[in-house]
């Protein structure tokens, strides 16, 4: 392969710049490409923080500086502490459960001593 006969390489590579890049990619300065690139890593962080919010119940309240990681563990978080509440409101419910039915058992029961004791008097 000989390139003798064709353009230089810097000259290959700026023609397919112009051919394959938009004009206003071509003319930005590197630091303007690194600061709409940060933009919109930042704006994606963004949203993903809205979706974790919106998954949380709507909590408005997240941290712009939280990592994705971060947002992942409070979603873990908040699901176990739904689920231990939800635990703990079934437990309470099944001792009120059990209570009532302790406290119809000895009122049922002092009835029956009462009425024994009354026929016994009686007698």
């Amino acid at each position: 392969l000989s390139m003798e006969n064709e353009p230089p390489l810097s000259e290959l590579i700026l023609n397919a710049a112009q051919l394959h890049l938009k004009d206003d990619i071509l003319y930005r300065s590197p630091r303007e490409s690194y600061d709409m690139g940060k933009e919109v890593e930042r704006m994606r962080h963004v949203k993903k923080q809205e979706a974790a919010a919106a998954c949380l119940g709507g909590n408005d309240n997240i941290d712009a500086s939280k990592s994705n990681d971060d947002v992942l563990v409070t979603q873990e978080r908040s699901q176990a502490v739904i689920e231990w509440q939800e635990l703990r409101n079934e437990e309470r419910k099944q001792k009120q459960t059990r209570n009532t039915i302790h406290s119809d058992e000895e009122t049922e029961k002092e009835d029956i001593e009462q009425e024994h004791t009354s026929t016994i008097d009686a007698a």
